[in-house]
This record gives C-alpha cells, sequence and structure tokens, in this order.
C-alpha cells in the first residue's frame, strides 16, 4: 500500500516529458516574447510591456523571461533593461494614457514613462549585473546613450556600479569616454571607483583627458541619429571633458598621463584598441582594433 502511494506520488512529481517537436515550438514561442518585450521597452509602450511581464510563455518563470536576451545574433545579446531610451518613446501611437499615471503635464515628458517601465522591470526581477555578448550591461548602455535618468536609477543598485564589459571599463571609464558629465557626477555620488583601469592600462581620468586632447577630431567618426557623434560636437564634448578631468582629479591640474603620452601610438589597436571609442569597426587611429560599437 505505502509503496504504491511513493509510486503515485514519484509519478506526480515526475517532470514532463516533452517531445522534440514540443521543444521547438516553445522555443520559438519564447522568442516571439522576448522580441515583444525588447520592441514594447523600446518603444516606451507602458501598457504592451505590463501585459507581457503579466502573461509570460507558459512554463517560463518570469525572472527567466525576463532577463531573457534577444534571440537575433545582430542584436547583440541586450536584455530588455538595455534597451530603455527615452528618444523612442511616443506616446501618441504607443502608450496608453489610462496606464499611466501621470499629471497631463508630466505626459509629455518621456522620461516618465521610461522610469515607469523601468520600474516594471525590475519589479519583475530584471538582473541589473547581466551583461550582452560585448560585457556592457544596462548601466553602461543607459551611460552610453545618455540616459541619465535611468543611469540615476540604475547607479542605486550598488552591485552593477563596478562591473567591467568584454575592454575591462567600468561604467564610470565608460562615461568618461563619452564626455558625459552628468553620468559622472552621478555615478561618483553612488559610489563609483575611479582607480580602475581598461585593457589598455587607461582610467576614466586618462580617458576624459583623451577627449580633451581632440582623439575624437583625429578618430574622424560622426554621430548621426544612430549613436555617432558630429564633429560639430567636439568643441561642447571637449568642454565637458575638461569637467570630467577637474572633477576625477580632485579639482587640481595634474602632468602629463598616459593618455596623453602614447594615445597615438598604441600600433595594431589604435589608440582606444578594441575598447576605444565607437568608430566605425575600427580603432582610434585607424588600427586594427574595432571601437565598442553602437550600444
Amino acid at each position: 500500500m505505502l509503496a504504491g502511494v511513493l509510486l503515485s506520488l514519484r509519478a506526480t512529481d515526475a517532470k514532463p516529458c516533452y517531445s522534440p517537436e514540443e521543444k521547438a515550438a516553445f522555443s520559438e514561442r519564447r522568442k516571439v516574447a522576448v522580441r515583444r518585450l525588447i520592441k514594447a521597452v523600446r518603444r516606451g509602450n507602458f501598457a504592451d510591456v505590463k501585459a507581457i511581464l503579466d502573461e509570460p510563455p507558459t512554463g517560463l518563470p518570469l525572472q527567466v523571461f525576463v532577463n531573457s536576451h534577444h534571440p537575433d545574433e545582430e542584436k547583440d545579446g541586450k536584455t530588455a533593461l538595455m534597451v530603455l531610451r527615452s528618444g523612442d518613446t511616443d506616446y501618441s501611437e504607443h502608450v496608453s494614457l489610462s496606464d499611466l499615471e501621470y499629471d497631463s503635464d508630466d505626459l509629455l515628458d518621456s522620461e516618465g514613462a521610461v522610469l515607469e517601465i523601468l520600474e516594471l522591470l525590475l519589479d519583475a526581477g530584471a538582473n541589473v549585473k547581466a551583461k550582452d555578448k560585448n560585457g556592457q550591461t544596462a548601466l553602461m548602455h543607459a551611460v552610453r546613450n545618455e540616459e541619465n535618468h535611468v543611469v540615476r536609477r540604475l547607479s542605486q543598485e550598488t552591485e552593477a556600479l563596478n562591473l567591467v564589459n568584454r575592454w575591462e571599463q567600468t561604467a564610470l571609464i565608460v562615461a568618461a569616454q563619452e564626455a558625459n558629465l552628468t553620468a559622472v557626477q552621478i555615478l561618483l555620488k553612488a559610489g563609483a571607483k575611479t582607480h580602475p583601469v581598461d585593457q589598455n592600462g587607461r582610467s576614466a581620468l586618462d580617458h576624459a583627458k583623451l577627449v580633451c586632447s581632440g582623439a575624437r577630431e583625429e578618430a574622424g567618426w560622426v554621430r548621426d541619429r544612430e549613436g555617432y557623434y558630429e564633429q560639430s560636437d567636439e568643441l561642447r564634448l571637449k568642454k565637458e571633458a575638461k569637467k570630467i578631468v577637474k572633477l576625477l582629479s580632485g579639482g587640481k591640474s595634474k602632468s602629463k598621463s598616459k593618455a596623453h603620452r602614447g594615445h597615438a601610438g598604441d600600433r595594431g589597436r589604435g589608440a582606444h584598441g578594441r575598447g576605444g571609442y565607437r568608430g566605425r569597426g575600427r580603432g582610434h587611429s585607424g588600427g586594427g582594433g574595432g571601437g565598442v560599437g553602437r550600444a
């Protein structure tokens, strides 16, 4: 009798056995759902994001689903948390206003929708330490995209503050590369470490000095609507970079660092090597190393 009961319990607890066809169908449903979620997040579609998170694919835990990487190879393995962009938000087309608890004046502020979606993702278990194929975290993507309201929120998740990407760059180094003064200030206030160096031995301070020295102009890259800087932006970037240098050096000028002494001579990899600024598939001085790529 007891043996029969035990066998019955074991049969009940046994994992279901799926055929290869069923497994393939489930995998495809998961890919479709992940694409929908990431697309909804990218467009700032609060209502869709909420609906998708409320009903994840059958058999897939919510936390696993929300941290799924984009299944398409060309998307670099980004998760939903990595694609938050204010500029993509379109209230009139994408957002159900009845689902947003904003005053009428705030409805014009796409940053508000982004932060609402960010909280949805975090509440669903989004992992701030997750990395894409280049080792970039959501915090690094926010820094590169100048989504500083997202940077401010994610910087509160201190476990991701000093993580490094494949080029051994922290979010603070990325902020210095991008001459993103606001992000530097936020990260320092949150406790970001200033001493880490990337694979080329350069710190955030070194990278800020590179921007001041005109490294961007020498690289000859521009920023279009997809994320590359126009050279007309150089004066503004240099001005911001000078403030970053002052901030990172404690307000005191220092002697020329490695960034000034050798930025044009990193043979074979360009001045910034593989972890350099976002060039179009090349290093800073025409070397063989690619840039970071589009965030």
